[in-house]
C-alpha cells in the first residue's frame, strides 16, 4: 500500500487529465474532486492528513475504473448492487483488521476506509435511488446498521422500494413484469413473488446506470451511466444525492467505531478516537446513532492521567519523538472528550513521566457528564513523530516514513461507581496509572454542578440562569421551580419575588389564596409586598366581606374587593349577595346600590328597622317605605319604657305620627312636615341632657327617633 501511496502523486494528475480529455466529457462518480470535498465536509472532525489519505482512494479507484475493464463493484454500477455491498464489507472487513489496537495500522487503514467510502457514495449518484423518494418528506440512507453492510441481494426490499438486479425482464414468474417511464422503474410482482412481498403489487424499482452489454440490469429498465448520473452540479439532482449521500458517510464512521468495537472491545474505538480525530473534532455527528445526546447525564466523571512509562518507544536507534492523547468516551460513543499534548517530547525506553520528565508533559484532566448506568472508556493513545516531528499525527507518505502508534491503554468503568484511584493499565509499549473520580464540580457555585446543569439546559457561568431571583440550584433542590422559567406558574410574578417578597406567595401555584386571582394580578406592582391599593394574594377575601377578591373583580355584578360594603348601606357585600356569586340574583339586594328597591330607606336601614329591602312599600299601604312612618313607629315601640319622660309619652308620639300619616295618605306633604317639625320639638333636648318639654328623655333614644324624624322629613320634601 505505501507504494501505491507514491504512485497516487502522479495518478491525481493522470485522473485529472484523463477526465478532462474524453471525448463525451462524461464523469466518473461524483468525480473525484466532489468525492474529497464530500468526505472531508462530512467528516471534519478527522485529522487533515488523515483526511488526505482516505481521499486518495478516490482517485484510486476511478483511476482504476478507466484502467481495469470498469469495475463496477466499487461505483455501485450496472446494477451490480450485491457485488458492489460485497465489496464494501471486504474492505470494512479489511479496515476492521488494521484498526487492531495493538498493531494499529493507519495508513492501510485509510486506505481500506476509503475504498469503502467512494462506492457508498456512488450508490446515491448512480442509482435511482433519489428518484424512487421523490415524493417522500425524505430520503432515508439505504443502511442504517451498525454492523457490516446489509448483502443487498437481488430484489430485496429497502425502506419499501426494490433493488432491480438481473437480467430477467420477469424476475418472480411469467406474471411478474418491469416497466420504465420517466427515469422511473416499477416492479409488478405477479402471482409468486418472494416472501414478505405482497402478490400482483407494484413496487417502484431502484436500477443503476449501465457502461455497456455486461450488465446486471433488464434490458428494458436499462439507463446508461452517461444519462442516469448525478455526479457534478450541472445533472439532475445532483444536490438530493450528494445530501443523501452525506448522511451515509457520517453515519459510516459511527458504523466503524461499531464494528471495531465488535471486536476489540472499547480499546479499538479508543485508538481511533485517540489517533485519527482531530485536537477539537467533535468525532459525534448529527442524526447518526454516534450523536451527543440532547440531554447530557448528570453525573460528573473526571479522569486523570497520574503517570506514563514509556516500556518501547518504538525508536530503535534513539530516543522516540512521543505525543500523548488523553480521552474519556461513552460506549456508545455518543460523548467523549480528549486533551492532546502533541509536543513531540524526546523519551527513551523506560522514561517516566513525571520522574525523568515534568508533569506537565502529561496530558491534563479530562471530564464527561454521563448517566449513572453508562459504560465509559478511559484511554491513553501515543504516537513516535518520526516524519516532520511536528506534533501532528500522520500516515506513512511512503516506505520509509510515518508516525509509528504505540500500543495504547484503554480502561473500561461501568457506573454508577466509575471510580478508581492509581489503577496501572498497560500494554507492550506503555504502563499508564490513571485515577478516576466522580465530582460536582460548581463553574458558577449555584447549587448544581455543571453536570446537572448540562443535562437541565441551565448556564454552568450563571447562577441564576432565568434571572428570577432565585439561583439555579434553590430552584431545583429547594423550591421544585424550573431553573429556566423566571415565572414557573405564569402568575406574572418571579418566582424569586413569590419566594423572597415583605408577603410571600407560593411560586407553584398560580393563584396562592385560591380566590380565582393571579398573584401577579394581586400585587400589581410586582414587588412582593401587599401594598395600599392591592387585594392580598394570601388572602381569598381581602375585604372580610365573605366574598372572594377573584368573585367580586370578575362577577357579572362587580363590587370592590377592597371595601367590605360597597354601596355604603350597612350591609357587607358578601350579605347582600346571599349566595355569594357575585351576580344580581332575584331575591338579593344590590351591593352596588344602596336603596334597592328606591324607596328613600337604604337597605342596611330597612333590615334595621323591620321594612323589606326589596320592596318599597313593605306594608302594602299606597305609602312608599321613606315616606311612612312605620319604621319609625317599630322604633319608638321597641324603646323601654325608662326611655320615656313619662308613661303616656309613648302613646303621645305614636299617636302623633297614626296622625302624620293620615296626612301623607290623603297628599297633605306640607301639613304632614309641619307636624313633623312640632313633633321633633319634643325630642330636641339632649346637649347634655334632655330638656323640659323632651318626651324622650334617654338621649341615645332621643337621638335615634329625631334622626329618623329628620330622615322622613328629607325624603317628603324631595
Amino acid at each position: 500500500m505505501n507504494t501505491k501511496k507514491h504512485f497516487l502523486n502522479i495518478a491525481r494528475i493522470a485522473i485529472c487529465l484523463v477526465i478532462l480529455l474524453r471525448s463525451t466529457g462524461n464523469a466518473l462518480a461524483f468525480e473525484t474532486g466532489f468525492h474529497s470535498q464530500m468526505t472531508s465536509e462530512t467528516l471534519p472532525f478527522i485529522r487533515p492528513l488523515v483526511m488526505n489519505d482516505i481521499n486518495d482512494e478516490h482517485s484510486f479507484l476511478d483511476l482504476d475504473f478507466i484502467n481495469n475493464a470498469q469495475d463496477p463493484n466499487n461505483h455501485f454500477d450496472d446494477c451490480h448492487f450485491s457485488g458492489s455491498a460485497d465489496r464494501i464489507n471486504h474492505r470494512l472487513q479489511d479496515a476492521r483488521m488494521d484498526a487492531n489496537p495493538t498493531a494499529f495500522d493507519s495508513g492501510d487503514l485509510a486506505d481500506q476506509w476509503g475504498q469503502a467510502l467512494h462506492p457508498i457514495e456512488d450508490f446515491y449518484a448512480h442509482s435511482t435511488w433519489v428518484e424512487a423518494f421523490m415524493n417522500a418528506p425524505t430520503t432515508p440512507i439505504i443502511d442504517d446498521g451498525l454492523g457490516f453492510w446489509d448483502q443487498l441481494e437481488p430484489y430485496s426490499m429497502h425502506h419499501g422500494v426494490m433493488l432491480v438486479e438481473g437480467e430477467d425482464e420477469t424476475p418472480f414468474g411469467p406474471s411478474s413484469y418491469l416497466t420504465s417511464f420517466a427515469w422511473i422503474t416499477d416492479v409488478y410482482t405477479g402471482d409468486t413473488p418472494p416472501e414478505n412481498v405482497p402478490a400482483n403489487t407494484t413496487i417502484t424499482g431502484v436500477v443503476s446506470g449501465s457502461w455497456g452489454p455486461d450488465d446486471n440490469c433488464p434490458d428494458n429498465v436499462t439507463r446508461h451511466h452517461d444519462d442516469l448520473n448525478k455526479d457534478t452540479p450541472d445533472k439532475g439532482l445532483y444536490v438530493d444525492a450528494y445530501l443523501v449521500a452525506y448522511e451515509q458517510v457520517r453515519h459510516e464512521w459511527c458504523r466503524l467505531l461499531h464494528i471495531s468495537n465488535d471486536q476489540y472491545g472499547l480499546a479499538g474505538p479508543a485508538a481511533l478516537l485517540g489517533l485519527w480525530v482531530s485536537p477539537n473534532g467533535v468525532p459525534h455527528p448529527e442524526g447518526t446513532p454516534c450523536a451527543a445526546p440532547e440531554t447530557p447525564g448528570p453525573i460528573e466523571v473526571v479522569a486523570s492521567v497520574d503517570k506514563i512509562e514509556v516500556v518501547h518507544d518504538l525508536d530503535s536507534n534513539a530516543a522516540g519523538e512521543l505525543n500523548f492523547v488523553s480521552l474519556i468516551f461513552t460506549s456508545n460513543f455518543r460523548q467523549s472528550a480528549r486533551s492532546e499534548v502533541a509536543h513531540s517530547l524526546s523519551i527513551d525506553d523506560g522514561g517516566v513521566i513525571p520522574d525523568d520528565y515534568s508533569k506537565a508533559e502529561l496530558p491534563k484532566t479530562v471530564r464527561l457528564c454521563v448517566q449513572q448506568s453508562e459504560t465509559i472508556a478511559v484511554s491513553l493513545q501515543a504516537w513516535d513523530d518520526d516524519g516532520a516531528s511536528d506534533g501532528e499525527f500522520e500516515n506513512p507518505t511512503n516506505i520509509d516514513e510515518g508516525d509509528e502508534p504505540l500500543d495504547g491503554v484503554t480502561l473500561s468503568l461501568t457506573g454508577p461507581n466509575f471510580s478508581t484511584n492509581g489503577q496501572i493499565v498497560s500494554s507492550d509499549d506503555l504502563n499508564v496509572t490513571f485515577t478516576v473520580s466522580t465530582n460536582s464540580t460548581d463553574s458558577d457555585s449555584d447549587g448544581l454542578s455543571d453536570c446537572q446543569e448540562k443535562a437541565l439546559g441551565t448556564l454552568i457561568n450563571n447562577p441564576d440562569s432565568d434571572n428570577d431571583g432565585l439561583t439555579d440550584g434553590a430552584e431545583v433542590n429547594t423550591h421544585g421551580t424550573k431553573p429556566l422559567i423566571a415565572d414557573t406558574d405564569s402568575d406574572g410574578l418571579k418566582d424569586g419575588i413569590e419566594v423572597n417578597g415583605s408577603n410571600p406567595t407560593k411560586p407553584l401555584i398560580a393563584d396562592s389564596d385560591n380566590d380565582a386571582l393571579l398573584d401577579g394580578i394581586e400585587d400589581a406592582n410586582h414587588n412582593g409586598t401587599w401594598d395600599s391599593g392591592e387585594t392580598n394574594p394570601n388572602k381569598p377575601d381581602t375585604d372580610q366581606d365573605i366574598l372572594q377578591d377573584g368573585c367580586e373583580i370578575l362577577g357579572s355584578n362587580p363590587t370592590k374587593p377592597l371595601d367590605s360594603d360597597s354601596d355604603d348601606d350597612s350591609l357587607l357585600d358578601g350579605a347582600e349577595d346571599a349566595n355569594h356569586s357575585c351576580a344580581l340574583d332575584s331575591n338579593e339586594t344590590n351591593p352596588n346600590d344602596p336603596d334597592s328597591d328606591d324607596d328613600g330607606l337604604t337597605d342596611g336601614f330597612e333590615v334595621a328597622n323591620g321594612t323589606n329591602p326589596l320592596d318599597a312599600d313593605s306594608d302594602d299601604d299606597g305609602i312608599p317605605d321613606g315616606e311612612d312612618v312605620e319604621w319609625i313607629q317599630a322604633s319608638v315601640n321597641a324603646l323601654p319604657a325608662s326611655a320615656f319622660k313619662a308613661k303616656g309619652s309613648r302613646s303621645s308620639i305614636l299617636g302623633t305620627l297614626d296622625a302624620i300619616e293620615m296626612m301623607i295618605s290623603m297628599g297633605q306633604t306640607t301639613q304632614a312636615v309641619t307636624e313633623l317639625k312640632l313633633l321633633r320639638t319634643h325630642m330636641d333636648g339632649c346637649g347634655a341632657s334632655a330638656d323640659g318639654t323632651d318626651w324622650i328623655v334617654n338621649c341615645a333614644s332621643q337621638i335615634k327617633i329625631r334622626t329618623y324624624i329628620d330622615l322622613l322629613i328629607a325624603n317628603l320634601l324631595n
